[in-house]
């Protein structure tokens, strides 16, 4: 969701108990809230082609469920209107259902196919998570390059040389 839809970042942004940060403090809260640093654990994504690369709704889906809706769920900050575990629950269905609007189900039908393409294709954050495409690519990369990063380490510690291609494996 990001730092424009963190309580936290609000509250800051309102005034807390006359709490003033200097701009790099704010800043870096941003950042922090921003990169997901106590959630995601790495930038890599299950879902690269999304517009928020984490949500198993894709483009389509998202601006077709907003149109039933009449809200604009392609909008990043309203990407919690919708409840994958609860599908039923999800707060962007509520004005269809208390009016008991024929679009609830086509809506309902878009969200629980959501929740069953997060139960088939894992979010990185979840156990069995795979990843696929361009990020399982750039993850290989990174390991690849993590490996003869210690294996560099590892000869400079017992005064060998070596060249980083050798270490990389290239």
């Amino acid at each position: 969701m990001g730092s424009h839809a963190s309580r936290l970042i609000q509250v800051l942004r309102k005034g807390h108990n006359d709490v003033k940060l200097d701009p790099e403090s704010f800043d870096r809260l941003v950042t922090w809230v921003d990169i997901n640093a106590p959630y995601y654990p790495s930038y890599a994504s299950t879902y690269p082609g999304h517009l928020h690369g984490r949500s198993p709704l894709d483009n389509r889906q998202l601006a077709a469920l907003g149109k039933l809706t009449g809200q604009n769920l392609l909008k990043q900050s309203h990407v919690a209107r919708v409840c994958l575990t609860r599908p039923e629950l999800s707060p962007c269905l509520a004005g269809l259902k208390q009016a008991g609007d024929a679009r609830y189900a086509q809506a309902l039908a878009i969200v629980q196919a959501g929740k069953r393409t997060l139960e088939t294709t894992r979010r990185e954050d979840m156990p069995g998570a795979k990843l696929v495409g361009i990020e399982a690519r750039r993850q290989a990369k990174y390991e690849r390059m993590a490996r003869a990063e210690a294996a560099m380490r590892q000869a400079i510690v017992h005064g060998e040389k070596r060249h980083y291609r050798d270490a990389a494996g290239q």
